[in-house]
């Protein structure tokens, strides 16, 4: 339970490849889930070095935002595109995977949905762990 935000900061587009003009180059990962972003974080701080994409990368700093205060209403901004798709058959019976444009009625129900499982599941899980 677990998103991630695409690489961050200036780069130049060389055919099919991404190149980063200079650091830093940023991620934000983020998690409901305190562990699992406690967990991460030592694992960067005790290597200070990953791959990706076939290249050494130094984690330089680390940054734990506050949680948030969540009330009645939300409004979110996010940092990649929301995708939302129905896997549908076609006459000949084949599958075909339907992406929904933002202003189609289905498009926030599907989201509404969607998050509505992650928040039970997440909260499952979380009452498993505390023995409740």
């Amino acid at each position: 339970m677990f998103t991630f935000s695409r690489l961050r900061g200036e780069y130049e587009l060389r055919g099919d490849r991404i190149e980063f003009r200079s650091p830093p180059v940023r991620l934000t990962i983020s998690s409901p889930y305190g562990r699992f972003i406690e967990e991460f974080a030592n694992t960067l701080l005790r290597n200070a070095e990953l791959e990706l994409g076939g290249h050494r990368i130094h984690v330089c700093s680390i940054r734990v935002h506050p949680e948030p205060e969540i009330g009645e209403e939300v409004e979110v901004k996010t940092l990649s595109p929301v995708v939302v798709y129905s896997t549908v058959h076609t006459k000949e019976g084949k599958k075909k995977t339907y992406y929904y444009s933002p202003y189609e009625t289905e498009f926030e129900d599907l989201v509404d949905k969607n998050l509505r499982k992650k928040y039970e599941a997440f909260f499952l899980v979380s009452r498993r762990e505390r023995g409740s």
